[in-house]
């Protein structure tokens, strides 16, 4: 993943493992970093919008707008 050089890409196929480890660690920055990725966007770029989070305090947080 280029940190800082445009908008990261959206894709609609099956991610490899490598990617999803790149996705993973962009996420754990942007947490530590108040919400925002190594581009400036939000972190909830890095989700579908059709995600679905479990969160133990709360539960099953479905979709970006839950999710926030």
């Amino acid at each position: 993943m280029s940190e800082g050089k445009g908008p990261m890409a959206i894709a609609t196929t099956t991610m490899t493992d490598e990617q999803r480890k790149s996705v993973a660690i962009e996420y754990l920055k942007a947490f530590d970093n108040g919400g925002t990725t190594s581009n400036g966007g939000s972190i909830l770029d890095l989700f579908a919008s059709d995600a679905q989070v479990y969160f133990p305090k709360w539960g099953l947080a479905a979709g970006k707008e839950e999710i926030a």
